[in-house]
């Protein structure tokens, strides 16, 4: 009957005893505010936290003119990398441009190990490549040149031969075309 004890004693002692320093740099989600991802990387780097902020080339139209910009692949969610056990991390919640880390309880959740690393090495810098994505009816396309370049409208399908009709908003209607895939692109 003793053994039993015994045993649970060595446990608790083994449990609790201390082995050393366990460093373990992990990669975590951080919430920031609305658009403000780049302000609150920049002031992360500036406490000396490393940060992932993956984003894709997206075109986006206004006034006529067609312009490539960079926007977030998770737009309001940045990666912070750090120990929970060494580093300040509730630094991190009052970071300017930052809401707050995802976390349970009191302790921020990493994010499953190989993760980020698998996006960094898909990226070019910070700019993920990816396929074209594929259009879906209902998705707001925009028309990259021709006659009704710049204007934007709604997909209704996809033909076998890749041509896609579309419904644009012109004026006091709506008209209905067919073009080109090749021609069109995602609206932002």
């Amino acid at each position: 009957m003793t053994s039993g004890f015994i045993e649970a004693d060595v446990l608790t002692a083994i449990s609790s005893a201390d082995l050393g320093p366990v460093h373990s740099r992990r990669w975590y989600v951080g919430h920031t505010l609305p658009r403000k991802e780049q302000l609150a990387r920049t002031h992360l780097e500036r406490q000396g936290f490393e940060t992932f902020l993956p984003q894709l080339l997206a075109k986006r139209s206004h006034a006529r003119k067609v312009e490539t910009i960079k926007s977030p692949m998770f737009p309001r969610y940045i990666f912070v990398r750090l120990d929970p056990s060494r580093d300040r991390w509730r630094s991190v919640n009052g970071t300017m441009g930052m809401a707050h880390l995802v976390a349970t309880r009191d302790q921020p959740c990493p994010v499953p190990t190989g993760f980020v690393e698998d996006l960094q090495r898909s990226a070019d810098g910070d700019v993920i490549s990816c396929p074209t994505p594929r259009l879906m009816p209902g998705d707001s396309v925009g028309i990259r040149s021709g006659p009704f370049a710049g204007h934007i409208g709604t997909l209704l399908s996809v033909g076998p031969n890749g041509r896609i009709e579309m419904l644009l908003a012109m004026l006091n209607g709506s008209v209905r075309l067919t073009v080109a895939q090749d021609l069109l692109e995602i609206a932002v």
